[in-house]
């Protein structure tokens, strides 16, 4: 192996062989304790960056800002209002449902919503729950959670209308209900779906409110504007009596949205976490080097870092295109270390100094090879109308950008400074050999065992042969 080393020197290397083995290893040795000062202020201003990164507080958009569809679609929702509740969050207290059970919703049917779960126990023909129903009215508009006093509740018009305002008899509830719902106000409130009364049963009611909080305000301000909805409805159960003690609050699409902004983080944290945790697994396995594969992830972690904060810098927000970007992109963060990684390890020499020194001159021209047809590919699509295409350019651009400095910058500092040396963190020469010379000499024991056991039983074939004496 020394042989091949010495004529390995003396073969004259490519200019960029030459350059990354000689002068760029020498820079990077000289500079490394500044590198690794450079790369933790940086982690510090990119950790900051990161915890500032807040979910988008618009939907999926398709097209930017200025491309007509986006503007028609504006210009509808902004500029030709339809009703009076436009722009406004609408929140219904919904009793007699439970929820949807999706159990058996197929992913790919956008069709199919699931199926509605009935409350069975939903029944408010006793006084004591109209009484409590109209209390929650009263109580809403006098809420500061609710904008103007603005509360649709049918039970204040239908116990007016039936009873001057007093809570109608459990014996004559549904006969007083049916009368009310033949007249027009009633009627009205049906087709509103204020009432879901179908064959003599009242499946569901609800009672709806305009919040005060204006839709579009973003994450930060509306999730805790739910949260206080979610607290008042779960007031109103506490006290309620039994039958409408098990109401749920919905806004529809508003706080739907909400919890989609929920999931895009989330998303977007675990997906990372796997995909790391995964990344972490194939470099051990490729390098069979602890350390060697410890500061690979390291670095890996770092250019993600880099990205997500990148993007916060530019104003960007964690939307749809961003959450599945941040795990796809990993696949481009590993690519150059797990290269420089896999070469150190597999380096001639023993000492750290030269197997960076060639690992650097055999794998930097393949590195940077394969970061100029990244970038040119990913330059392309810079110009792509649709914005999902524009902005994972910009990502791709910005992560392998990252990705050359963590890999011939930093990995090759770190390196320099406390690589393993030798056979240190070598895991097939301090696990893999050893237990498997382990299992080797278990074996070989118990072989020996059973040779020792067959020779001490006495053979049966010659205790059973009888000698027959001549005659």
């Amino acid at each position: 192996m020394q042989h091949n080393a010495e004529e390995e020197s003396v073969k004259p290397k490519p200019k960029i062989e030459a350059f990354f083995h000689d002068v760029w290893n020498h820079w990077m040795f000289k500079a490394r304790y500044f590198i690794i000062f450079f790369t933790v202020v940086w982690i510090g201003i990119a950790l900051w960056r990161t915890l500032l990164f807040k979910p988008a507080n618009d939907a999926f958009k398709l097209m930017p800002d200025d491309h007509w569809l986006t503007e028609l679609q504006d210009s509808l929702t902004e500029d030709y209002h339809t009703g009076a509740n436009d722009n406004t969050i609408q929140v219904s207290f919904l009793y007699g449902v439970t929820g949807v059970d999706q159990s058996k919703v197929g992913r790919w049917d956008a069709s199919d919503l699931g199926t509605i779960v009935w409350d069975d126990n939903f029944d408010m023909s006793s006084t004591t729950a109209q009484l409590r129903l109209l209390d929650i009215c009263a109580d809403l508009r006098t809420s500061s959670l609710v904008k103007d006093s603005k509360v649709t509740c049918w039970v204040e018009d239908f116990l007016n209308a039936q009873n001057g305002g007093s809570p109608v008899s459990q014996a004559n509830f549904y006969t007083e209900l049916e009368t009310y719902l033949a007249t027009t106000n009633g009627a009205n409130q049906y087709n509103g779906n204020q009432i879901g009364y179908v064959d003599g049963r009242l499946f569901f009611m609800r009672i709806m409110a305009v919040a005060a909080a204006e839709p579009g305000t973003g994450y930060e301000t509306l999730y805790p504007v739910y949260e206080d909805w979610e607290a008042l409805k779960d007031r109103y159960n506490s006290n309620s009596p039994n039958g409408i003690n098990n109401a749920i609050q919905t806004a529809m699409n508003h706080w739907a949205f909400l919890i989609t902004q929920q999931e895009l983080v989330r998303g977007a944290i675990s997906g990372s976490a796997i995909s790391l945790s995964f990344a972490f697994a194939v470099l051990l396995l490729s390098t069979m080097n602890i350390v060697t594969a410890t500061f690979s992830i390291s670095c890996i972690g770092l250019i993600m870092l880099s990205a997500i904060a990148t993007m916060e810098i530019i104003g960007w927000t964690l939307g749809v295109i961003e959450s599945i970007a941040i795990v796809i992109l990993i696949g481009f963060s590993v690519d150059y270390v797990v290269h420089f990684a896999n070469h150190y390890v597999e380096s001639i020499y023993d000492d750290r100094y030269r197997r960076v020194q060639e690992s650097l001159g055999h794998i930097g021209i393949s590195i940077i090879s394969g970061a100029i047809t990244t970038l040119g590919s990913s330059a392309i699509v810079f110009f792509a109308t649709v914005l999902f295409f524009e902005k994972f350019g910009i990502l791709v651009t910005f992560t392998i950008l990252f990705s050359l400095f963590f890999s011939l910058v930093l990995f090759s500092a770190i390196n320099h400074i406390m690589g393993p040396q030798k056979n240190f963190g070598n895991m097939k020469y301090h696990v893999v050999t050893p237990a498997l010379k382990k299992i080797k000499e278990l074996w070989k024991k118990c072989r020996n065992k059973e040779d020792i056991e067959d020779a001490k039983e006495p053979n049966t074939n010659q205790m059973d042969h009888k000698i027959v004496p001549n005659k």
